[in-house]
């Protein structure tokens, strides 16, 4: 069982951190805010319980480590990262 449905600020305040431009902009725009349906193709949800973003396929899957790895270092935790499938 997954709780929550987290915006991108609250997944930046929660890590302290922020996504870095453009990419943050365009997650922003694929915000799947209705966490009961599955995130679809370029779509996302971030879980509170488990800290967990699921994403809805390979290519945002690649774009969020991409623009968020380097941010690691710097992050004050760590959340799960998976494809819904």
């Amino acid at each position: 069982m997954m709780l929550g449905n987290l915006s991108v600020e609250q997944m930046e305040e929660r890590l302290g951190v922020e996504f870095p431009e453009p990419f943050r902009s365009e997650f922003l725009k694929k915000y799947h805010l209705n966490a009961n349906i599955k995130a679809g193709p370029d779509r996302w949800h971030c879980f509170d319980l488990p800290f967990t973003l699921v994403v809805g396929d390979q290519a945002l899957l690649e774009e969020v480590i991409k623009n968020l790895g380097p941010l690691g270092g710097a992050m004050t935790g760590s959340m799960n990262v998976g494809v819904a499938g």
